[in-house]
């Protein structure tokens, strides 16, 4: 006699459906396969799940640029854009810089902060999007983000370096 998988009442050796309740019984062959599929299931989700996160962690990837950014200013990255767009997007597109502005306004998803005569769209990371919104207007902020063009210069991927 076999013990049934689901209601644990014995049953004949051999027996393929459970007269109790009905269920299929499982060989011991069957269950450890179950099992080991189980594990393996539960392995590949486990180093999906941290794969996405590595992928999906902007921070740390803004993070280990910056420590590499040089400093440069929104004039620099405008004036080349308007003299020679291919140059511009050779030299800064893409790249991560640090760079100083004054805090002009903060919208939901992105703050504005100008320089000299240069106005940018900056897309803070989350943590630092907190701490923009409690920043006051005109008030100068060091951060280092990737450039990016659009309609004007764009700021991605920032990171709050210094308050200044």
């Amino acid at each position: 006699m076999i013990e049934c998988n689901w209601c644990k009442t014995k049953v004949k050796e051999g027996a393929k459906v459970c007269p109790n309740c009905g269920k299929a019984i499982w060989k011991e062959k069957d269950k450890k396969r179950v099992k080991t599929l189980g594990i393996i299931v539960g392995i590949l989700f486990v180093i999906l799940f941290l794969i996405v996160l590595i992928i999906l962690n902007p921070k740390s990837k803004a993070k280990e640029m910056c420590k590499e950014a040089s400093r440069v200013t929104l004039e620099d990255v405008y004036e080349l854009h308007a003299k020679n767009v291919p140059q511009a997007k050779e030299k800064y597109e893409g790249k991560y810089f640090i760079i100083e502005g004054k805090l002009s306004k903060v919208l939901d998803n992105y703050a504005k902060i100008e320089s000299k005569y240069i106005t940018a769209d900056v897309y803070f990371n989350k943590k630092d999007k907190e701490k923009v919104n409690k920043m006051k207007n005109n008030e100068k902020v060091i951060f280092c983000g990737k450039v990016d063009y659009g309609l004007g210069v764009n700021i991605k991927d920032a990171m709050l370096i210094d308050k200044k």
